[in-house]
């Protein structure tokens, strides 16, 4: 994949909101992402045709209403159409092996995947599989664990790559007026989590979980306040944009309100600024290459304090695995990353191990993980496989250790 879309490079932007009705099919639709995509939906005239869940009927009934939906995609394939109330125009289909059909039935123009962790690589997949229009993603694991393979799938497709992380969209932006050949780095900002201004010896998942700025699932806040989170979104940043990783750094910044910058090579910075709000990415990623209609006004007199500070790898050690990636770590390293991390944040929310075994779990479990490049997307899930067996042995140790 080129670092932009062919289109950005050299192209004017257009202001003119988007006239026709877009068809959109949204995978992860109970998540986070998904409910704040059809709030933007309803709020637009983007139709959505398909919605997809792992196995939770119960939100998927109360969001359906008034959506004129083609179909239905639920991933477990124990759910029984008999106790579901579907929509008489939906069709159903169940089980991963099928995604690809119900991309095909619905006749989406764009498929946003918003499927939390490495589960979301098969739908990223499957929509440019199909040969979808557009793919506005906000599932990171794709890049995180396929960077290379995804990319060059892309290729091939035709298939535009629209993200939704509110870093890696402000970036996006940025680079539709600046060129990248005047760019010396790529600055995403982080709010540092919960835990950036108060110390807790061993919080509770329902601390960890109370985000000071963004409403987010319950991985990603997790992520936040360790900080994996924002290495995941600088492997993402590196493969969207073809960044080498010392050329991508993280600056704090609690309030928000900045979401990248780019520093040129004269020293200016160029910055996105806007307020915290999902839904201004999801509705710039649905209506691209137009502008979306939807505003999200900021008022600066609200704006009380803007800091920026440097990203403390001693107080945030999940960072360490950047030094690792900046010294060339191939690709195995991101999936063992993410494999870690998921079985690891199951772990503490599952209240099995302490907040502080999280990091320290990830870091063993990658560094220990000494595997050849993945050549395939099948590379890829074995693995993902064989890392999360280590993650979870690594946590059956820590319970053992304190019994």
């Amino acid at each position: 994949m080129r670092p932009l879309p062919p289109e950005i490079e050299g192209e004017k932007r257009t202001v003119k909101p988007v006239e026709r009705t877009q068809r959109i099919f949204i995978f992860g639709a109970t998540g986070s992402i998904g409910k704040a995509a059809i709030d933007v939906c309803r709020k637009t005239d983007v139709q959505v045709v398909g919605v997809g869940i792992k196995n939770n009927t119960e939100s998927l009934a109360q969001l359906i209403p008034g959506l004129n939906l083609k179909v239905i995609h639920i991933s477990d394939k124990t759910i029984r159409k008999s106790g579901l109330n579907l929509p008489y125009s939906a069709k159903l289909f169940l089980g991963e092996e099928n995604i690809e059909d119900a991309i095909i039935e619905s006749d989406a123009d764009t498929v946003l995947n918003g499927v939390s962790g490495g589960a979301g690589l098969r739908y990223s997949l499957a929509t440019i599989r199909t040969k979808t229009k557009k793919l506005a993603l906000a599932n990171k694991e794709t890049l995180v664990i396929a960077g290379k393979l995804f990319t060059k799938a892309v290729e091939e497709s035709g298939t535009k790559v629209v993200p939704v992380d509110s870093e890696h969209s402000a970036l996006f932006r940025l680079f539709r007026g600046v060129d990248r050949n005047l760019v010396r780095r790529l600055l995403l900002t982080a709010s540092g989590g919960p835990f950036l201004e108060r110390e807790t010896s061993e919080p509770t998942p329902e601390e960890a979980l109370s985000h000071p700025v963004w409403q987010m699932g319950k991985r990603i806040s997790i992520d936040s306040a360790t900080m994996f989170n924002k290495v995941f979104e600088v492997i993402e940043a590196h493969h969207l944009f073809r960044f080498a990783y010392d050329r991508i750094e993280i600056l704090i910044h609690p309030e928000g309100l900045f979401h990248s910058i780019l520093e040129l090579t004269d020293g200016a910075m160029v910055a996105l600024m806007s307020v915290a709000d999902m839904r201004l990415s999801i509705a710039y990623a649905l209506a691209y290459p137009e502008e979306p209609r939807l505003n999200f006004p900021l008022r600066f007199e609200s704006v009380k304090n803007c800091r920026f500070l440097p990203a403390d790898s001693e107080k945030f050690r999940a960072l360490e695995a950047l030094t690792h990636l900046r010294l060339g770590a191939n690709n195995s390293y991101p999936i063992a990353l993410n494999a870690a991390d998921e079985v690891a944040v199951s772990a503490f929310l599952n209240r099995t191990i302490p907040f502080s075994s999280i990091v320290k779990i990830v870091l063993e479990t990658a560094s220990a993980f000494d595997r050849k490049e993945p050549n395939t997307i099948e590379d890829v899930y074995h693995l993902d496989k064989e890392a999360r067996a280590l993650a979870e042995e690594r946590v059956k140790k820590w319970m053992f250790s304190c019994t």
